[in-house]
């Protein structure tokens, strides 16, 4: 239930900012005394405006969608859709959280952002994915083979954002990140779940 609030709240809230942004661009873009190199910049702020838009809609639908899938099988398909120009190794085990569950659902997210950062940034080739339970923890292992160079920045939020969701599970999450690749270890304590 409380996935389905929030993806009410942000189809009500954010998605319709961002559609109502996109109309004022538009607006400015049809305008005659806009200058050709403004109209240039604001059509490449519109693009961008309408990726941002469909990643939104993306979560939205994610959000509401009730899948079959279990937590080892959305991370495999998440992995498989994000770095599609990658190599994988799976050594992905079911673990006692269910994909659907507030937990399953941080611990999905954290996967993404740590493969769209991976994608993004890392110029690798192969990403190894573990996932695992001990009797106390859930552990999940993503690593790369690319340049390393993780870090937080103060003008991107992904670790900071993957760092805040540990963190509201009471987990612990590491990065090792040298110029032979990147290794995020995330340990969810199995009593949160």
């Amino acid at each position: 239930m409380q996935r389905t609030n929030l993806a009410q709240e942000l189809h009500d809230g954010i998605a319709q900012d961002l559609v109502g942004l996109g109309y004022s661009l538009d607006l400015l873009l049809a305008a005659p005394n806009t200058p050709a190199q403004t109209r240039i910049d604001i059509r490449s702020l519109r693009f961008t405006l309408t990726d941002i838009l469909e990643k939104v809609r993306s979560e939205i639908h994610q959000l509401r969608s009730s899948s079959a899938d279990t937590l080892a099988q959305s991370i495999r398909r998440s992995a498989e859709n994000i770095c599609v120009q990658f190599s994988w190794d799976f050594q992905i085990k079911e673990v006692p959280i269910a994909a659907e569950s507030d937990i399953g659902y941080e611990i999905l997210q954290i996967a993404r952002e740590v493969l769209r950062n991976i994608a993004t940034h890392s110029g690798g080739t192969v990403v190894n994915i573990k996932m695992w339970a001990s009797t106390e923890s859930v552990h999940l292992e993503i690593s790369d083979d690319g340049k390393g160079g993780a870090q937080e920045s103060p003008t991107r939020y992904g670790i900071v954002g993957a760092r805040t969701r540990a963190a509201n599970l009471g987990a612990s999450l590491e990065i090792q990140s040298t110029g032979s690749g990147t290794r995020v270890y995330l340990c969810v304590p199995i009593e949160s779940a």
